[in-house]
């Protein structure tokens, strides 16, 4: 078959099916009307779903809104630029969403009862405030009947007890539930905005995971730091409220992380001072003892020399003392904790030795940077591994530099016992009294400058802790006078609607035209064989059975003498042919002509 002979019967076939489709248009009327209608249905119908956004702004190492001496700024090797795609995360993770969950109040979901929707409501005429100490049952419905007096009806499937008539305010408790149902306006004026309601109680957990999985989180420009916050919901005031409360979480858990350092650090630090504070009062006692009862108040030339000698000495002794306490506690501290949440700083005592910072900075940063990623992948992570053995290699680093340190310590301790024994064989030689005076001063005047010194660093610490302000600023609020509806899509609905309604019947007919054998046409003979037709004969509606005779000049006569002189050209040049005609019917007559 050649081109030609292709795109004729392409052609042909193509004005079949319009010819087709024309025929039956009643059942493309009656098919798109049916989807329209359901469309329709549908749109006015289906609860709406909308769309409620806000976003939040993720700041670099901003940290404080006051000037810094050289003290607190060496609190800042433990800050830490924020990992957009960890901070994601968190603001996504299990425990950040829980605790948005138990600030707001969505413990119970509450609907309406219409006459076909039953949409989900915020804030209704009623108000369940649920036990918390007592079981409940989660997910179970209960619908209240409104009645009058201020009383109502309980109602649960499947569950004994039930119906029950209460009023507002009375506590329902059995073994399945324990709450109280009361009107959440009871003073206004307001009228419920249905007879009938249902609500359930929700399991938290399963609700913080919901939540996860329907918060969307994207960062809305590649080079910045923004990130929008979204979420889907039938209620858009209730998802509003939860973006926000969800903002306000995560800003006060990074806030409570940063002042996380400073709080160890005057925990630590006020150890140090109870320690210290009970030896000074009893020093103080011991001085004004002395001095009322010997009747000394002042110290001779040398007695004062060899006193500020001693008194330098022994103070030195004694910061070093708590130095070697703070690399005790640091050493501890590293083989025992896994994070370094409750770190305090080596500043907060004056440790200033840049090799233990470096080492304590970067530890402090690779926790920070697993911390985050154990939010947002599995524990299995190679990324994590790979972290871990980090940590491992530089906590060996720390510990060897705290063990040279404390050896360091412990020599010049060994050199400033010299000086204070030297200077003590001195004293020795001055009279009774006046060496009880300087001993007494001496312990004095040394808990006094430790506690002093120990003041000192408190105060930085409060200060730095006071300073701290968040990395993250909201930008805009969620309100739900801004959300926008994404469902139903009315306009896409009634083009789905079109399309079915168009296609069924055609296929319809394709599937009828495709499975029928029977002959309709002389196309159908043509197309499926190369028997070539000499001749069609219509049907004859007229009673007889010899029309050819009886109607000489009738439409069927001339078929049958078009197909006689087409026999004749067809038939071999003999002089005698005998043609069978039959048929596979019964009844119908079969018989031979000669042409």
């Amino acid at each position: 078959m050649n081109s030609h002979e292709l795109i004729s019967q392409e052609s042909i076939d193509l004005k079949k099916y319009i010819f087709k489709i024309v025929s039956n248009w009643y059942w493309f009327a009656l098919t798109v009307s049916i989807a329209l209608g359901a469309a329709f249905f549908i749109n006015r119908y289906s609860d709406p779903v909308y769309m409620v956004r806000s976003s939040i702004l993720v700041k670099g190492n901003e940290g404080t809104s006051v000037n810094r001496d050289e003290i607190i700024d060496a609190f800042d090797m433990f800050k830490h630029g924020k990992n957009i795609p960890n901070e994601i995360g968190i603001i996504k993770s299990y425990d950040v969403t829980r605790e948005t969950l138990e600030q707001l109040d969505v413990r119970v979901s509450y609907f309406g009862i219409g006459r076909i929707r039953n949409p989900e409501l915020y804030r209704p005429f009623i108000e369940v405030k649920v036990d918390t100490s007592h079981y409940q049952v989660s997910y179970r419905p209960v619908y209240i009947t409104l009645l009058e007096n201020d009383q109502y009806r309980l109602e649960v499937e499947d569950v004994e007890g039930f119906p029950v008539v209460l009023k507002f305010g009375e506590k329902l408790e059995n073994e399945y539930f324990s709450f109280t149902v009361d009107k959440r306006y009871p003073d206004a004026k307001s009228k419920p905005e249905y007879e009938r309601y249902y609500f359930f109680i929700n399991d938290l957990n399963s609700l913080t995971n919901r939540y996860r999985g329907m918060l969307g989180v994207n960062l809305t420009d590649k080079e910045g730091s923004i990130l929008q916050l979204s979420i889907q919901s039938f209620v858009p005031q209730k998802e509003a409220n939860y973006l926000n409360k969800l903002a306000e979480v995560y800003i006060q858990a990074g806030l409570e992380e940063k002042n996380q350092i400073a709080t160890k650090a005057i925990e630590f630090i006020d150890d140090q001072i109870n320690d210290i504070l009970d030896s000074l009062d009893i020093a103080e006692n011991n001085l004004q003892n002395f001095r009322m009862k010997n009747k000394i108040v002042n110290i001779s030339q040398e007695g004062t020399y060899l006193y500020q000698q001693y008194e330098k000495a022994q103070t030195e002794k004694a910061l070093l003392g708590i130095q070697q306490k703070y690399y005790n506690y640091l050493s501890n501290y590293l083989q025992s904790k896994e994070d370094f949440s409750e770190f305090v700083a080596p500043s907060v005592i004056g440790i200033d030795d840049q090799v233990l910072k470096t080492l304590l900075g970067q530890l402090n940063s690779l926790y920070v940077e697993r911390n985050s990623l154990n939010f947002s992948s599995k524990k299995s992570n190679p990324a994590i591994e790979l972290l871990n053995m980090k940590i491992k290699n530089l906590k060996d680093a720390c510990l060897e530099s705290i063990n040279n340190l404390i050896s360091a310590n412990r020599i010049t301790l060994d050199e400033i016992d010299s000086r204070i024994n030297r200077i003590d064989i001195n004293i020795q030689k001055l009279p009774y009294n006046e060496r009880r005076l300087i001993n007494i001063q001496r312990k004095f005047d040394i808990n006094s400058d430790v506690y002093t010194y120990l003041l000192q660093k408190r105060a930085e610490a409060g200060i730095m802790r006071a300073s701290n302000i968040p990395d993250v600023k909201i930008l805009d609020k969620a309100r739900p006078e801004n959300s926008y509806p994404i469902a139903p899509k009315r306009n896409l609905n009634y083009t789905i609607a079109l399309i079915i309604g168009l296609i069924i019947p055609f296929l319809f007919i394709v599937v009828r035209d495709y499975f029928n054998d029977k002959i309709t046409d002389r196309k159908d003979i043509e197309a499926n064989t190369t028997t070539p037709i000499i001749g069609v004969i219509g049907h004859s509606n007229k009673p007889g059975e010899l029309i050819a005779i009886e109607s000489p000049k009738s439409a069927i006569t001339e078929s049958f003498r078009t197909i006689k002189t087409n026999l004749m050209y067809a038939l071999p040049d003999k002089p005698m042919q005998v043609l069978a005609v039959t048929s596979t019917k019964i009844g119908r007559a079969s018989c031979r002509e000669r042409v």
